[in-house]
């Protein structure tokens, strides 16, 4: 088949790799691939190069964009069949305007059973979805080599958000931190931090709150934070024992998945996407309530309706000091469900599934 790729593929960003991994996914498999990025071409893989095109073609056997559906008119527009958009949506009202065009495509592809479900109660008929998860390059996190940290604290947690936006929590991930540790604690907290000035309403600055977050708790458990580029996430990730991400909503949440596949732990929001694949092995699944979404923490078109999770602190504490006394133990458990989830999170299968819609 010929494929089209338009959209994001070029930014640190999840869109952009998605549709990089699915692409890449498809031309194993012997699938010609054109892929036109929106975005310019200043982190655009060097392997995908070659695939490049200014101008796409008129027609194609199957057209895939990862974007906003107020997007797919345009970057699904190269012929008039199995086009498939793709899109998740964190808040559990989705922008009315973006209806419209996600009933225009011929498959609409939501990433996790949480935000299918939220699709459905938004009036989208199941004939027009199907569930396609993301994947995980296993054998790249398996075989990666940690990188080296100055560190000699034998427990090392991470935190990694791509965006620093509200509902990534990150002032409530660091409070659960410096309630439960302090600087004599052998563990230490790995941040890969996306620090910018704020410039849209769900924008926070990681530099003010880790500011304050200092200020309350002087004598904190150590921290390193990374702000540069990290070229090998693999590396990073096999380099610490389990991820801690207290986010107040997420659709599918690569990082949790991530993890797994470097032979770490988790600790997460018992809510959203994630659950699709974490279980009480894999995870330490914090408690917590429903409460109403702020405004200004949502994106496009926010609804005074849409909901988020407020995750419990104290359950937060309680697990990662739980972590913290038998890091093995947790990672071995967790380790037991790596043969099944390699069976469904995987690019490949993720490819197959969408060549599996064409028609």
């Amino acid at each position: 088949m010929k494929i089209c790729f338009e959209q994001f593929l070029s930014r640190n960003h999840s869109w952009c790799y998605v549709g990089q991994n699915i692409s890449r996914a498809a031309l194993k498999q012997g699938h010609e691939v054109h892929l036109k990025p929106t975005d310019g071409l200043e982190l655009f893989p060097k392997d995908l190069k070659p695939y490049l095109r200014n101008q796409l073609d008129s027609a194609y056997d199957a057209q895939i964009s990862y974007t906003a559906p107020r997007n797919f008119q345009n970057y699904l527009s190269h012929g008039a069949k199995n086009r498939f958009g793709i899109w998740n949506y964190e808040f559990t009202h989705i922008p009315p305007s973006f209806i419209k065009p996600i009933l225009s495509v011929d498959k609409f592809l939501p990433s996790s059973t949480w935000f299918y479900n939220i699709c459905r109660e938004a009036k989208i008929p199941d004939s027009k979805m199907c569930v396609v998860p993301h994947g995980v390059d296993w054998e790249t996190f398996e075989a990666a080599e940690p990188l080296i940290f100055s560190t000699r604290k034998s427990v090392k947690f991470l935190m990694n958000f791509g965006q620093p936006h509200i509902r990534k929590n990150i002032a409530g991930t660091l409070e659960a931190y410096g309630r439960a540790f302090h600087q004599d604690d052998n563990v230490c907290l790995i941040i890969k931090a996306h620090d910018k000035k704020p410039e849209r309403s769900f924008e926070v600055s990681f530099s003010e709150i880790f500011k304050n977050w200092e200020l309350k708790y002087p004598k904190h458990a150590e921290v390193i934070v990374i702000k540069d580029y990290v070229d090998d996430m693999a590396a990073l990730y096999k380099a610490c024992d389990c991820l801690l991400m207290l986010s107040n909503c997420e659709a599918f949440s690569l990082p949790n998945l991530e993890i797994l596949a470097a032979g770490g732990f988790t600790i997460t929001s018992n809510y959203g996407g994630q659950l699709d694949f974490l279980t009480t092995e894999n995870a330490m699944l914090v408690s917590g309530k429903l409460v109403r979404a702020p405004v200004k923490a949502q994106y496009w078109e926010p609804s005074v309706y849409s909901a988020m999770f407020e995750p419990d602190i104290d359950d937060a504490v309680t697990c990662m000091k739980a972590f913290a006394q038998s890091p093995k133990l947790y990672k071995q458990n967790a380790q037991q469900t790596i043969a099944k989830l390699k069976e469904t999170y995987t690019w490949d299968q993720a490819f197959k599934q969408i060549e599996n819609l064409c028609q």
